[in-house]
């Protein structure tokens, strides 16, 4: 405090606003870091929860669709249906049902990846066998509908437990999101706590930046003027304050005590109080 007290009076009101912006430069930056990496993981956890619910319904659709067009062929072949209409339904089936175990491997190495082990390996089995029995099925119905009966049951059931594990996945995934964006949300508040306590502090460190002025000017100059009229009267016995500051108080100071002591030396000698102009 010594050194910020043998500064310049100017220097020391610059320095002292300097200072509150600095801090609260400093405060803000770290309110807009803040604010800004919740803001990037609530987009990054929204986009992943979009992504994620997003394959996992469309691989839900995809494998209802599939099953949906095995029952319909399966029915018409036993209505008498001709050919040609049933093709329609099941020449693409084995490349669909590639396409959809590429989708489910895709969904299970994510279910993997999310701590979803156990859903992961049953899914990736399930989507083996529901496969077998979709080619199967498309092999045989024309050949022997009875035993495409029995392929397209299989895969019924095996289509039910997919819809299951699916769906549990969704709902594990819609509670792991809603726990994260509940910690965003924390976060953010946080953030806005910091903000308020950084207005707090700007108006706190104004009022401590008011009261170094009047500490550092004001109130030397009061004492200063105080001394100037004890002189004016005669008073040689006054103190000189501040006169150790290294600013323009002090100076100002050691010429007040400079004048006081030419002025009361003479007095001194004469035996009077005060000494004529």
């Amino acid at each position: 405090m010594k050194f910020i007290g043998d500064l310049s009076l100017r220097w020391q009101m610059l320095l002292a606003p300097l200072l509150l912006i600095l801090a609260i430069l400093v405060i803000e930056t770290v309110n807009y870091r803040q604010q800004t990496g919740v803001d990037a993981a609530t987009t990054r956890l929204f986009s992943e929860t979009v992504r994620r619910l997003t394959a996992l319904d469309e691989a839900d659709a995809f494998a209802l669709d599939i099953n949906g067009r095995m029952f319909r062929a399966m029915t018409l072949v036993q209505n008498g249906a001709p050919p040609k209409i049933v093709r329609t339904l099941i020449d693409t089936l084995p490349s669909d049902l590639d396409k959809l175990g590429d989708e489910l491997s895709a969904v299970a190495q994510r279910a993997g990846e999310s701590g979803h082990a156990a859903e992961a390996m049953k899914l990736t089995e399930l989507s083996v066998k529901y496969r077998k029995s979709g080619n199967e099925f498309s092999k045989v119905l024309f050949v022997d509908a009875s035993v495409a009966v029995d392929y397209a049951t299989s895969a019924g059931v095996f289509f039910q437990d997919l819809h299951g594990i699916l769906r549990t996945l969704s709902k594990s995934y819609d509670e792991a999101s809603a726990t994260e964006f509940a910690g965003m949300k924390a976060g953010a508040a946080a953030a806005v706590r910091l903000s308020g306590i950084g207005g707090l502090l700007a108006v706190v460190g104004g009022l401590v930046v008011s009261l170094w002025l009047a500490r550092s000017l004001t109130a030397p100059l009061v004492e200063l003027t105080r001394v100037m009229a004890a002189l004016a009267r005669a008073d040689w016995s006054v103190t000189v304050p501040y006169a150790s500051r290294g600013d323009e108080v002090g100076r100002m100071a050691r010429a007040v005590n400079v004048f006081r002591d030419k002025r009361a030396w003479p007095a001194r000698r004469n035996g009077r109080g005060w000494c004529p102009t």
